[in-house]
């Protein structure tokens, strides 16, 4: 009798943990694709996101890889989000179906940061990229694929429209009456000034200290580093490729320093600049290297960066 009792007392105890189970599931549920499934990080984040793609332009395309050394779509997707904080699943179509966010059914109404999705020959998603430009209409996208064998940029035209399955907008709207990529990139920029924090683009205090023998190898004899014309042309991978890491590190450091950056974080790259009289006559400074990166650089600058960056990382 006894144990037919508490056979039926637990019992009892199974059912009520398992309806407060079943509502703490439904609550989670009714939170995540109600309560907050629309809400959209910062526009803030859309130079950064960008960015951060960027530095992996060359990058060899390489199935289930999740770094420099070789990286598939999704890897791509994960990294950039992840280095801004976000989390999102492994694979593309997950990607797809991820909770947060609102999803973009039209080309023309893409705007940079939005994540794009394309089938593939069982009508399914499987593939995945990140819009990084529209100018004049014409939508630029970043992405690894075999096709190019590599992280590369495409127009979302030909066959991507044609496998375009949708766009998924995690970052705040832009500017939603905005047809052009001036008003755009306008907004961009100016997110790119407000934003206090020192971005993706700089890395002062990241990279391994150099060795004594490494520092004194390289000396820059104008502004820009061993190469004046960074402004003018961009650095090609045979002159890249020869330098060392401190090398690459300076050069960089040379294009910011050009346009009054302030080094603050790391001490050897202080004393180094300190110690160069061109640097200590430009005036003003300013330590927020976002706003230098955006508004300040050319394009030409702005490239020669990113894939200084590359070598940096490999």
């Amino acid at each position: 009798m006894r144990r037919m009792k508490r056979g039926i007392g637990l019992s009892r105890l199974m059912m009520i943990k398992g309806r407060v189970l079943l509502m703490s599931i439904f609550v989670w549920w009714f939170f995540a694709n109600f309560a907050i499934g629309n809400v959209l990080h910062s526009a803030s984040f859309i130079p950064l996101a960008i960015g951060k793609a960027e530095t992996y332009v060359g990058t060899s395309y390489k199935w289930g890889g999740n770094d420099y050394d070789g990286i598939d779509c999704s890897g791509l997707i994960k990294k950039i989000l992840e280095f801004l904080g976000i989390y999102v699943p492994r694979n593309s179509r997950a990607q797809a179906d991820y909770w947060q966010g609102e999803d973009i059914s039209c080309i023309s109404d893409l705007q940079p940061g939005d994540l794009v999705f394309f089938m593939g020959r069982d009508g399914r998603v499987n593939h995945v990229g990140m819009v990084v430009s529209t100018e004049s209409g014409a939508v630029v996208f970043i992405h690894a694929s075999s096709d190019n064998g590599c992280v590369a940029k495409n127009k979302l035209e030909g066959k991507w429209a044609r496998k375009f399955v949708k766009g998924k907008r995690l970052f705040e709207t832009i500017n939603p009456k905005a047809g052009t990529q001036s008003h755009i990139q306008g907004s961009i920029t100016t997110v790119s000034q407000s934003f206090s924090k020192s971005s993706w683009t700089h890395r002062e205090q990241s990279s391994p200290q150099p060795s004594k023998a490494d520092t004194r190898s390289y000396t820059p004899k104008s502004p820009l580093g061993s190469y004046p014309e960074a402004s003018q042309r961009h650095l090609t991978d045979g002159e890249l490729s020869k330098l060392s890491k401190w090398q690459l590190r300076v050069l960089r450091n040379s294009i910011f320093a050009r346009h009054g950056y302030e080094f603050h974080l790391n001490s050897r790259v202080i004393s180094y600049f300190r110690q160069q009289e061109w640097y200590n006559k430009v005036k003003p400074k300013t330590r927020n290297s976002s706003y230098i990166y955006g508004s300040c650089m050319s394009e030409v600058e702005r490239e020669n960066i990113r894939r200084i960056q590359i070598y940096e990382g490999r």
